[in-house]
Formats: structure tokens, sequence, C-alpha cells
């Protein structure tokens, strides 16, 4: 029972602050003056880390696919590059959608607004995504295979 919770723990946690510092970022960059940060970054946080990031997983699975096929089976040091430089990029632009949609809605100038946020969030993610790949990654596998 504890090791059920315990992967759950670790895996919820990771989630959490994947999410909370990317979508941060994109907050504080697309804010206006009168703008309230907390008001606005939480329930983006809340659709990123529930909605967003379990796509995630599915993202993660269908990028190992292409890698498959368009690679064969590679070495893992390849495996993680590829993965480390495709999920920032996919996971971002997800949670910069729904920065941009909660922030400016679907009207005119989403585009731009989505655009500015993704760029405003790639340095963030970039960096998340190499953390999630080398460092946090191999320590959860090794919890959750425990």
């Amino acid at each position: 029972m504890f090791t059920w919770v315990r992967k759950i723990a670790v895996t919820l946690a990771i989630l959490l602050v994947f999410t909370g510092v990317t979508t941060a970022a994109v907050t504080v960059f697309k804010l206006s003056g009168d703008q309230s940060f907390l008001a606005e970054w939480l329930p983006i946080w809340m659709r990123a880390a529930f909605v967003i990031a379990p796509l995630g997983f599915l993202i993660l699975a269908g990028i190992n696919r292409v890698i498959d096929l368009l690679f064969g089976d590679p070495s893992p040091a390849w495996r993680k590059v590829i993965q480390s430089a495709s999920m920032p990029l996919l996971m971002g632009g997800l949670m910069a959608g729904v920065a941009t949609v909660q922030l400016h809605g679907w009207g005119a100038g989403f585009w731009g607004f989505w655009a500015s946020a993704m760029i405003a969030a790639l340095p963030m993610a970039i960096l998340v995504g190499l953390l999630m790949t080398y460092l946090i990654k191999p320590r959860s596998d090794r919890v959750m295979s425990a």
C-alpha cells in the first residue's frame, strides 16, 4: 500500500512542479498591467496540470514510437537527446496555448499571443525538459520500479 502512495506522490510532485514552473513563466510574460498574477496563473496551472500534463505521457509514448520508426532502436543516450529536445517544444506549445486562451481568448491575435508565450516559455521548458530527462526521470523510474 505504501509503495503505491509513494509512487503516486512522486509522479504528482513532478507533474505539479513542471506545469507550475512553465505556466508561471508564460503568465509573468503575458500579464497586462491590471491583471493579478495569482488570479490568472492558478487556473492556467490547474488546467495544465490536470488536463495538458496527462497528455504529456501520451505525447512521450508517441515520441518514442516516432523515434523507433525513424531511427530503429537508437542508443539510450540518443533517445534521451531526442526526447529532451522534442518534449519542451510540444509540451511548452500546449501550455502556452492554455495560457493564451486563459489570458486572451480564442479571438483575433491568438496565434501572435501564442507565439510570444511560446517564446517566453521555451527557455524554461528546455531547462525543465533537460532536468526531467537526465535527472528526475531516472530517479523516478527507480522509485517506480521499487
